[in-house]
């Protein structure tokens, strides 16, 4: 399928340009805060949007949970929901 990628055994399409062009503006206008990704630079060519964020190393969350030997704590959980509901 032209345009398509996969990752992680998983089929992404390339996204309207449109829908791209407003999460950009989003991201730029919430300038990392509120626990977003920092946009550093953007970059347009004729075929891509290239974006270069800020190094996060934590690793991907849903990986952190399922990865777990136990569950997660109240306290854990209350975290990561605060975090994420004020993005």
């Amino acid at each position: 399928k032209k345009g398509a990628v996969f990752k992680d055994n998983t089929l992404y399409t390339p996204i309207k340009p449109e829908i791209l062009q407003a999460e950009v503006e989003i991201l730029r206008k919430l300038n990392g805060k509120h626990y977003c990704l920092y946009l550093e630079a953007i970059y347009e060519t004729p075929r891509m949007l290239l974006l270069v964020s800020e190094y996060c190393g934590g690793g991907e969350m849903m990986e952190y949970v399922a990865n777990r030997k136990e569950d997660l704590r109240s306290e854990d959980v209350s975290r990561i929901s605060y975090q994420l509901f004020d993005a």
